[in-house]
């Protein structure tokens, strides 16, 4: 999984690059303004859905470790499906829309990097570590009394509130997309 990330993570890169080089896209209009709002579409479905939907009632429902282990195999892939398609609306973006737009997924591109490459996997860490000292102490109550226990549970507040406050930023972007692209859509200029 590493691996793919950080291939994924160089592809995203690369997009950017293009974009901000105003590099032409050779598709036609159409095929252009379909590629941009399907990448759009993508990322506020997903986004929204992990976020707002998923995460609340995994956490609501599931005990306190298993919704780790979910979070923990689910994120990776949730942070490379917003990478890929940043990564397509920034290489459609100078088509549709303007520089403002490119500075915008730009933005968004290098949250969720940070979080593909380093929060998520730094908190999930953490989080195992967590769950070793818990399972070999008598009780997750007697773990916590523990200093080790105390000391990761402060880093693993410190790197999630980080992991969280970068995703918390995507619907912005989700909101600011959606309004500089109208346009493509065939929807009056803003």
């Amino acid at each position: 999984m590493g691996l793919l990330s950080w291939v994924i993570a160089l592809m995203a890169i690369s997009a950017a690059g293009a974009a901000y080089t105003n590099r032409q896209v050779t598709l036609g209009p159409t095929a252009v303004a379909y590629i941009h709002l399907l990448a759009l579409a993508l990322f506020v479905g997903v986004g929204d859905w992990v976020n707002f939907v998923q995460g609340i009632v995994s956490f609501r429902t599931l005990p306190k470790t298993q919704f780790g282990l979910l979070q923990s195999r689910l994120l990776p892939y949730f942070f490379q499906v917003l990478t890929l398609s940043l990564a397509a609306g920034l290489v459609t973006a100078t088509k549709v829309g303007s520089v403002g737009l490119v500075h915008v997924l730009s933005v968004a591109l290098v949250l969720t990097l940070a979080n593909l490459l380093f929060l998520e996997p730094y908190t999930t860490a953490i989080m195992f570590q967590r769950h070793r000292l818990e399972k070999e102490a008598a009780s997750a109550e007697e773990a916590a009394k523990l200093p080790k226990h105390k000391a990761l549970s402060k880093k693993f507040g410190m790197y999630h509130g980080l992991s969280a406050l970068a995703s918390l930023g995507l619907p912005c972007v989700e909101d600011a997309w959606s309004y500089i692209s109208r346009p493509a859509a065939g929807g009056a200029k803003p």
